[in-house]
């Protein structure tokens, strides 16, 4: 009994145990599990970016259960920017952020999830700042996550930006087919362990992965949405529901954003978005982007000089 509760808890749980690793993932997971260890990581702050729903939550998260787990002597805290942020204004009001200062400077370990939410928030980027240097300056460790590089992150005050620049940034990129697989066997096999009834085969693993083309959390979500509509209420699993649950998450087909179709050219082309906006005419550069504008001209509702405005202001 004592087993199978630990073998439900790490399915529920993030931890390294059931992060998927693949060659999208394999520095980020080798890095977070040093830190984690104890190891040493390659600079004092760690930097972690890529879309949303790629795993970066998991990574932080499962630092902090490997902590815990081994009993380490290290503080971890873990905190989304979010979270700082409304601490912050709150001790503001006070006119006391003493609480705040204490938890994040007392941490060993110091984990800060989804950064974009406070950029262009000028005196919560400031006080920000400050921690993450004290935590640093007394030889913690700082690990920090968002959804772009901080070169590319807007309104990042440039003070910020140079610190998270000084330290190891590492990419985490969307998982190929292979590895999309085994994020949903290994969500498949979370729930089994709670309700050995459910059983995804092979086509209806197929169907999953070739159905949803978004990040890992889509997978998850997808395979949750299987369950509730079969298992869950004691109906077997057939490759109908399957194609019914994917269909209620996906609804209805919508053309791609621009948004999209620049991540898709930068994917391919291995090129930055400053690279699409810019004013370079280099083949290198220049042939993305007109495939980018062409893209969007074909697969978007967007006009001709709404696209140009967003490939730098373009006509």
């Amino acid at each position: 009994a004592v087993e199978a509760q630990a073998v439900r808890a790490s399915a529920n749980e993030l931890t390294f145990d059931n992060l998927v690793v693949g060659e999208s993932n394999r520095v980020a997971a080798t890095v977070a599990r040093r830190i984690a260890q104890g190891d040493g990581a390659p600079s004092k702050t760690v930097y972690f970016y890529g879309r949303h729903g790629v795993g970066k939550t998991h990574l932080l998260q499962a630092i902090q259960a490997e902590m815990e787990a081994s009993q380490d002597s290290r503080t971890a805290v873990y905190m989304s920017a979010e979270e700082f942020m409304v601490a912050f204004v709150e001790g503001v009001k006070r006119r006391d952020t003493s609480d705040l200062k204490a938890r994040l400077r007392s941490a060993d370990v110091l984990l800060i999830d989804d950064l974009q939410a406070i950029a262009g928030m000028g005196g919560t980027q400031k006080e920000f700042f400050s921690n993450i240097r004290a935590v640093a300056a007394r030889g913690g460790q700082v690990v920090i996550t968002a959804d772009e590089s901080p070169s590319e992150l807007g309104s990042l005050n440039a003070r910020v930006r140079e610190e998270l620049q000084g330290g190891a940034t590492i990419e985490v990129s969307e998982p190929d087919e292979e590895m999309r697989r085994r994020i949903v066997r290994v969500k498949a096999d979370g729930i089994a362990a709670e309700h050995p009834a459910f059983h995804l085969d092979d086509a209806c693993v197929d169907l999953i992965v070739r159905r949803v083309r978004g990040p890992g959390r889509q997978l998850y979500g997808a395979v949750c949405n299987v369950f509730t509509a079969t298992t869950f209420v004691e109906n077997p699993v057939t490759l109908e529901d399957v194609e019914a649950a994917v269909r209620r998450q996906l609804g209805d087909q919508k053309p791609p954003s621009i948004d999209q179709v620049k991540r898709a050219v930068m994917t391919v082309f291995d090129v930055t978005k400053t690279d699409l906006e810019s004013a370079r005419r280099s083949r290198s550069i220049a042939y993305p982007r007109q495939i980018a504008m062409y893209l969007c001209r074909k697969m978007t509702t967007r006009s001709l000089p709404q696209i140009g405005r967003y490939f730098g202001n373009r006509d």
